[in-house]
C-alpha cells in the first residue's frame, strides 16, 4: 500500500492511475466529489475508494458501455447526415461555454467578448451562449447581461443564455457526444469556447480552445473531432504547439484573447504594491507566492502583496489554507470584485507577480502551465511591470528585460522584484514598455482577427 500511495502522490503518475482504473467519466466525477468534499480523508482511504469504484465500475458498467458504443457507431452516420448546410446567411449563432455563472473566469471572459463582437457583426442574428450540466455543475445563478458587462467591460444587449441538459451521466455511454452534436447542428455558426474535444457540426464551426484536452479517449471520436471544425483557434503559440502534437489538426491559427487595454487612469497614484490576480485556486500557486513574499519581506522593503480574483464557493478550502499561511499584515485579499474595482487595483500596483506552472513537470502535464495569461496583459496595460514564471503563455507575453522579467525559481523572482524596487527609474521605463507591449492584445486586434477568420470561412462555404 505504501508503494501505491507513493505513486499516487506523484503528479506524474496520478493521471495514469485515474486512466487505468477509471477510464470512464462518471467514476472520475465521483472520485472528484470525494476528493473535493472530504479533505480530511487519509491518502490510504482515497486510494481505497479509487480502487473500489474501479471494481464496481468494471462489474456493472462495461456491458452497458459496449452495447451503447456499438449502437452509437451504427446511428452516428445518420446523425452526421443532418449536418447543417450553410445557406449564405448567419441567422443563428451558438457559443458553447457551460460554466457561465457569477464565478466565471478567463474562458468566460473570452466568450463574452466573442458574443460582443458577433452582436455588432451580425446585428439581426440570434446569439446564444450555451450553458450545460457538464461535470454535473448546474449553474445556480446565471449572470445577467448587466452583470456580464460590469464584470468584463463588454456591451452586450441581446445575447441569450440557455441551459442545455446534455447529460453528464450519459458520458460513459457516449450519449453526451451524440447530444452535443445534435445541439451544434442547430446553428449557422457554432463556436466551441472550451477545452473539450467534442465535435461540432453546425454550418460553420470554430473551436477556440484554451488548451487541447482529450475529453474522449475513444480513437474514433478523436479522429472525428480532428476534422469536424472548419478552424481550430489557439489562444497562444504554446497552446497551438500542443494542439498539433496531441490532435494533429490542420486549419490551425493563433488569435490571442481579447484584453481591454485602454482603461489605464494616469490620475490613480501608484503605490508600493505587488499584485497577483486570477481565479483563486491551487493551480495558480498563490500559496507559493505568499511563502515567497514572507520569506523575503526584508528585501521587498515597504511593499504589500495583494491577491485579487474570483473565489468559487467550492474553493473555500483552498482560501482557508491560504489564510492559514499568512503571518504578515502586508498581504491582503480582494475577492469577487467588479471590473471597475479590478482596474483600480491594477492602477495602484507597481509590480505584477504570476507563478502558475512553477513546480510542474512540463512534458508530463503541459496543461498545468498558464495557457495564455489575460491578467498579465491587463496588469501591463495599467503600467504594472510583470515578473512571471518562465513557461507557457506568459513567456510569450513578457520579453525578459524588455517589458518585464521571467523567473524559474524563488531567487530569480525575488532578485528581479528587488531590482525594480531599488531602481525606480528602471521600474518607470519598464512600466511604459509594458503599456506599449499590451496593445497587441487589444480587443480591437482580437475583433479584427476573428472577423477576418469568420469572413474567410463564410466565403469558403459559399
Amino acid at each position: 500500500m505504501k508503494k501505491i500511495l507513493k505513486l499516487y502522490n506523484n503528479q506524474k503518475y496520478r493521471d495514469l492511475f485515474v486512466d487505468l482504473f477509471l477510464p470512464f467519466s462518471v467514476a472520475k466525477f465521483y472520485l472528484g466529489v470525494i476528493y473535493a468534499n472530504t479533505r480530511n480523508l487519509t491518502e490510504a482511504k482515497k486510494v481505497f475508494y479509487l480502487l473500489l469504484m474501479a471494481i464496481l465500475q468494471y462489474i456493472f458498467i462495461i456491458p452497458f458501455l459496449v452495447y451503447n458504443y456499438s449502437s452509437l457507431r451504427i446511428r452516428l452516420p445518420r446523425i452526421l447526415e443532418k449536418k447543417k448546410v450553410f445557406d449564405g446567411e448567419i441567422k443563428k449563432v451558438g457559443l458553447y461555454c457551460p460554466y457561465f455563472d457569477i464565478f466565471a473566469g478567463g474562458g468566460e471572459k473570452v466568450s463574452a467578448h466573442v458574443a460582443d463582437i458577433l452582436e455588432r457583426k451580425f446585428p439581426d442574428a440570434y446569439i446564444e451562449i450555451i450553458l450545460d450540466d457538464f461535470n454535473m455543475y448546474k449553474v445556480n445563478e446565471i449572470m445577467t447581461l448587466e452583470q456580464v458587462n460590469n464584470k468584463y467591460g463588454t456591451s452586450l444587449k441581446k445575447t441569450v443564455f440557455k441551459m442545455y441538459d446534455h447529460g453528464y451521466l450519459k458520458m460513459p455511454f457516449f450519449r453526451f457526444e451524440e447530444s452535443f452534436i445534435n445541439t451544434s447542428q442547430q446553428f449557422d455558426l457554432f463556436i466551441n469556447l472550451t477545452m473539450n474535444s467534442y465535435p461540432g457540426f453546425g454550418a460553420i464551426n470554430i473551436h477556440y480552445y484554451h488548451f487541447p484536452v482529450k475529453t474522449v479517449k475513444d480513437k474514433y471520436f478523436q479522429e472525428l473531432y480532428s476534422t469536424a471544425y472548419d478552424s481550430y483557434v489557439a489562444n497562444s503559440e504554446f497552446t497551438n504547439k500542443w494542439q498539433k502534437e496531441i490532435f494533429g489538426t490542420e486549419n490551425n491559427v493563433v488569435i490571442y484573447p481579447p484584453v481591454i487595454v485602454d482603461r489605464y487612469n494616469k490620475s490613480i497614484q501608484k503605490k508600493n504594491i505587488i499584485m497577483s490576480a486570477g481565479r483563486i485556486c491551487e493551480s495558480k500557486n498563490y500559496d507559493k507566492m505568499i511563502v515567497f513574499f514572507q520569506n523575503n519581506e526584508h528585501l521587498l522593503e515597504d511593499y504589500e502583496f495583494h491577491i485579487v480574483g474570483t473565489l468559487n464557493p467550492n474553493a473555500y478550502y483552498y482560501y482557508d489554507y491560504l489564510q492559514s499561511l499568512i503571518v504578515s499584515d502586508k498581504i491582503k485579499f480582494f475577492k469577487n470584485i467588479s471590473y471597475e474595482e479590478m482596474c483600480l487595483r491594477y492602477g495602484e500596483s507597481k509590480i505584477y507577480w504570476h507563478s502558475m506552472g512553477y513546480g510542474v513537470d512540463y512534458e508530463a502535464t503541459p496543461g498545468m502551465l498558464e495557457h495564455f495569461g489575460i491578467t498579465i496583459v491587463e496588469a501591463m496595460s495599467h503600467g504594472c511591470v510583470p515578473v512571471v514564471f518562465a513557461g507557457g503563455g506568459p513567456a510569450e507575453i513578457v520579453a525578459n528585460g524588455h517589458c518585464g522579467f521571467v523567473w524559474k525559481n524563488e531567487s530569480e523572482l525575488i532578485e528581479s522584484t528587488s531590482f525594480l524596487i531599488k531602481n525606480p527609474d528602471s521600474l518607470s521605463k519598464l512600466s511604459e514598455k509594458s503599456i506599449a507591449a499590451s496593445q497587441q492584445y487589444s480587443h480591437e486586434v482580437f475583433e479584427s482577427e476573428m472577423s477576418k477568420l469568420i469572413d474567410k470561412l463564410i466565403e469558403e462555404k459559399l
